[in-house]
């Protein structure tokens, strides 16, 4: 009897795990759909010569009007990222890459830097957009 009680508190558990990872996985899902991932240059090797600082995981901006996390482009065309004050030079971004004023996340290993400079490079591993979904 105890058996039984056992076997059906164990296949209930199982259940509600499996609802569980089948919730979260869903909910990934969404994000995929949410957001348009940029095909970076992994080509550009500049400045991984510099020491590393840290790395940042998925730093998020809500778009132009984000006074915490921007994405900016420079008199001379440069883009940047300005994270919490501090001023990122982003490489990897495609050479066509366009400026978009829409949410936006990005990952990447921000390096020491460059002698006579006011920004820190940052190395992208991933960086992606929010698209506007038809509904």
């Amino acid at each position: 009897m105890k058996a039984k009680i056992s076997i059906k508190r164990l296949l209930l558990f199982l259940l509600m795990a499996m609802l569980t990872v089948g919730v979260s996985c869903r909910k990934d899902d969404d994000l995929d759909d949410k957001y348009q991932v940029i095909e970076l240059n992994m080509d550009d090797h500049r400045f991984e010569h510099n020491g590393s600082k840290s790395f940042i995981t998925n730093g998020e901006s809500y778009g132009f009007n984000d006074p915490l996390v921007r994405l900016f482009k420079a008199q001379d065309d440069s883009i940047f990222i300005s994270y919490y004050g501090v001023l990122l030079y982003p490489t990897r971004l495609p050479d066509d890459f366009l400026l978009k004023g829409v949410p936006f996340v990005f990952s990447g290993s921000v390096r020491e830097k460059p002698n006579g400079t006011d920004y820190y490079p940052i190395l992208l591993s991933e960086f992606k957009y929010e698209v506007l979904l038809k509904h």
